[in-house]
Parts: C-alpha cells; structure tokens; sequence
C-alpha cells in the first residue's frame, strides 16, 4: 500500500508538474565573454517550447561591425539586414526544446564591451507572447593584441572572405562566383548569376575524383524561390519542398564536370538570401556527405506591380503631368481660367479665412518625399485647392520643366508620404492621380533614386 501511495504522490507530482510548467517557455543564448577584433565566433540559441507550435520568431540587434551568417534555423527562415537577426518559424520544430546557431564574423576596426541580447516571440491563444534574453556582455579586444597564431575560427571559405569579397562584385556583375566544399577528396564550386527580374543562374562544379557509383547533389533554397532545370548532366532533377536534388545512380565518368539550375525569386520579403547544400555520394560502399557552404547572394526581385507604381513614381520629364493636369485642365478647365484671371481679387478678400502660408517650398538639406496633387501651364493660389479640393493644407507651387507642380507635404519617410496620397484617393477632393515625388535638397529626382540614397522600402 505504501509503494502505491508514493508511486500516486509521483504521478501526481508528474502532473503537477506539466500542467504549471510544461507551458514556461525559456530562452538561453551562448556567446564567448571575449574574442579579438577579426576573429569569427558562434552564437548558440537554446530554446525550451514546452508543447507550443505554430509560427515564432527569433530576433537579435547586433552591433555594427558584425556579420551574421546562417549555420543551424531548424526549419526556419533566416535574414541578416541592418544589423539585425531574424529567424522565422511558420511552424515550430515538434521537439519540446531545440537549438538555432549562426556564426557572427567582426571587423578588425572594433573593440570595446557590447551588449548583445534578443528576443523570441511567439503565439500563444491567438496571442503574441514575448520572451527577452538575457542581455550578454561581450568584450571585442582589438585586433593588434591578438596573440600570433591564434585560429580565426572560421571555415575555409570565410579565412579567404569569398562572401564578402563578392558582395560589391554582386552590385556590379551580380554574380557570386566561391569554393564551398572543405574536404580534399570532394571539391565544390558555386557561381551564381543574376539574368534578369528576380531570375538567376545557378552553376555547380564538382570535382570528385575517381568516384563512379551513387551521387547526389542537394540544394537548400530559402522561402520564396523556385528551381528549374537547365543542365542536369545525365543526373535526374527534381525539386519538392524548397530543395533541388540531381540524383546519379553512376556518376559521370569525367574527374570534373558542371550542373545548372534555374533559381527564381517570387517574393521581395528578404533583400538577401543563402542558398546552401550537401553533396552524398558512396565511397567503397560506404556512405558519406561533403556539406557546401552557403553562398549569400541579393534578391533582385521586383513585383510587377511595383515596377509599374515605380515607373509612374518616377514621373519622366515628358510626360509626366499628363494625368495629373486633368486634376486641374480638363476636369475643370472653365474654372481654372476664371480663378486665375480674378487672382489677386481673391487673394486680397480671402486672407482672413486662411492662415498665412507660403506657396514656396521650405529648403530641404536632405531627401524629403512629397504628394503631388496637380499640374499646369499656370499658377493658381492657395484659395483655389481650398475651394474647389478642399486641400487645406500648404500647398507648394514648383516651376518645373515648363509646368506649376503643386505638392503637400514633406516627408523623411517614403511610407509616410505613400499613406498620405492614399489619403488623398479615398477624400472627397476630386483628385484621383495624386502620386509621390521626390527631392534630393530641394532637388527633383526620381523615387527609385531616393529609395536607394535612403535606404528605404517601396509601398505599394
């Protein structure tokens, strides 16, 4: 009776247990207390779900002079852009506690304590829950009182930096050429090529040897991207759940031969991507992997919706006020002529009802976007947006290429100023083709032209 007793206390106990602490989730991160300015370091994320499922996220805010790059996601999705980590789950791994990791390279120019903590986020109860790391204090010594021969800690490919030296090249040629195999019996080379809108070239060349029997080669894509074949070299493709395979039951008879795959971007929700792999084949009946390191390339695509918004954004010179001249010419033509004829009569007897403005734009010392609501021949007065489009606002009046533009607004932001023509459209105003212009200190440029000074996003 005393045995059944203490194995029910226990059961209980068990119980107890998963009912109140089964559904703590924790966060632990591991990250050396010091390293040397240039070295590359790991860092380890473990994570405890308890029973939780569903999407999650992992986000870190690294100090510049940082690179992250992509070791262990556990199925998720990993983006590094403006010094931040983020790894996304859109479903979690099934295991109650799991680990991520990704290598963190520095610069050699930064020394100094960091603080580096992060945050895991996800749904609980149609709720998002978050749970902060603890912050970890970093000490980066610099680089000149590194001992002599101590190791980088780096693989091959990042002691010869081919990631980074093939960033700017990537801008240039947009192309990704790199070594990503670090065994001396399998040698792997992948060239990535930007053919056009969001479609790439994908080139591996594989040195194996004397290897005759089974091969296969596997590509991991990130979310978003699509693969096609393009030269299978008597291999068979096929490509299921975001990874490509070429598959030989022999491998080609030559020491040394090439592959091609078509990659396809579908989405613009990463900038940058990795695609990354593994190389199986059979030596002496024994099986064995040779990992390919990933090759981090930019995501050039552009939505053609986006590319048409742009393309009206950018209002080309001869042509550009067309449509927005309706707004003033054609819709109300009989108008537009009256209210300028009678403009300093109007100026004179309205000056009570509106505030003192300015129809010229403030100096702008950086970029700045604004609203375009209307162009035309010739100019009319703040009165007139006010009585016939209820704009109250400060209306500026520019001189440019022949015509009087008339904008609201200046924004920092190109989505503050989207959101605003958005408010334009919808308002009982009867101007139906406003759209966004741009400045460079004062300047008109085009919007492509200010998103890539500042750094910024387009909205449709």
């Amino acid at each position: 009776m005393a045995k059944i007793g203490i194995i029910s206390l226990n059961l209980i106990a068990i119980l107890i247990f998963k009912l109140f602490f089964n559904d703590v989730v924790t966060v632990n991160q591991n990250i050396p207390d010091e390293i040397y300015a240039g070295q590359t370091f790991t860092i380890k994320v473990e994570v405890n779900k308890g029973e939780h499922e569903g999407f999650a996220k992992w986000q870190q805010k690294l100090p510049k002079g940082f690179i992250a790059e992509s070791v262990t996601t556990e199925g998720a999705t990993f983006s590094f852009k403006n010094q931040e980590v983020k790894i996304i789950w859109m479903a979690l791994p099934e295991e109650e506690s799991f680990s991520i990791s990704y290598k963190v390279k520095t610069e050699q120019s930064i020394e100094g304590d960091f603080n580096i903590d992060g945050k895991f986020s996800y749904i609980k109860e149609n709720e998002r829950k978050d749970i902060e790391a603890e912050t970890h204090v970093m000490t980066v010594k610099p680089s000149s009182n590194m001992p002599e021969g101590l190791a980088l800690e780096v693989p091959p490919k990042n002691k010869k930096e081919k990631v980074q030296e093939t960033s700017p090249k990537t801008k240039g040629t947009n192309e990704v050429d790199e070594n990503i195999t670090s065994t001396d019996q399998i040698k792997i080379n992948r060239k990535i090529s930007h053919l056009s809108n969001g479609r790439y070239a994908v080139e591996l060349t594989i040195e194996k040897g004397s290897l005759n029997s089974f091969g296969k080669v596997e590509e991991y894509l990130p979310e978003g991207f699509e693969a096609s074949a393009i030269e299978n070299n008597e291999g068979f493709f096929s490509f299921e759940n975001r990874v490509m395979k070429i598959l030989w039951m022999t491998l080609p008879k030559e020491d040394k031969y090439s592959v091609k795959y078509g990659l396809e971007s579908t989405s613009d929700d990463l900038d940058s991507v990795t695609v990354h792999g593994v190389f199986s084949y059979l030596d002496s009946d024994v099986s064995k992997q040779a990992p390919m390191a990933g090759s981090r390339f930019k995501n050039y695509f552009t939505s053609p919706e986006e590319g048409q918004q742009l393309a009206k954004d950018s209002e080309p010179s001869t042509t550009e006020t067309e449509e927005t001249t309706k707004t003033v010419i054609d819709d109300e033509k009989d108008a537009f002529v009256q209210e300028v004829s009678e403009e300093n009569k109007e100026e004179n007897t309205t000056k009570e009802d509106v505030d003192e403005i300015t129809n010229i734009p403030a100096p702008e010392t950086a970029v700045a976007y604004r609203v375009q609501i209307a162009a035309a021949k010739k100019e009319v007065n703040q009165q007139y947006f006010i009585d016939r489009h209820n704009i109250r606002e400060t209306v500026n009046i520019e001189f440019h290429n022949t015509w009087y533009k008339y904008t609201i607004g200046s924004f920092p932001i190109y989505k503050e100023a989207r959101d605003r023509r958005n408010e334009v459209w919808v308002e009982d105003n009867k101007i139906k083709d406003a759209f966004v212009a741009a400045y460079n200190s004062g300047e008109r440029i085009t919007v492509q032209e200010a998103l890539m000074i500042t750094k910024q996003k387009w909205y449709k």
